[in-house]
């Protein structure tokens, strides 16, 4: 696998990972709102780069976060 692709794979798995708070292989809509719409900061790691959760613009209610989800998730079950 060609190096680039391998390492942007990595940054993918990794903020999967933040945003998979119960680490059952899913996103959720309460999971989405609870990263996105905290008053943290995302530490650095190896291969992600800091940002600043808590932006104004993630405020919003549960159903902003559920379309989120809608527009990726592949089978109906609710979750990525």
């Amino acid at each position: 696998m060609e190096k680039s692709i391998y390492l942007r794979q990595d940054r993918l798995v990794d903020t999967f990972k933040l945003l998979d708070k119960d680490g059952n292989g899913k996103i959720t809509a309460e999971e989405l709102k609870e990263v996105l719409g905290s008053n943290a900061w995302i530490e650095k790691s190896e291969r992600l780069t800091f940002f600043k959760i808590g932006d104004p613009s993630f405020k919003h209610g549960i159903e902003y976060y559920a379309d989120m989800i809608k527009e990726a998730d592949q089978n109906g079950d609710g979750t990525v």
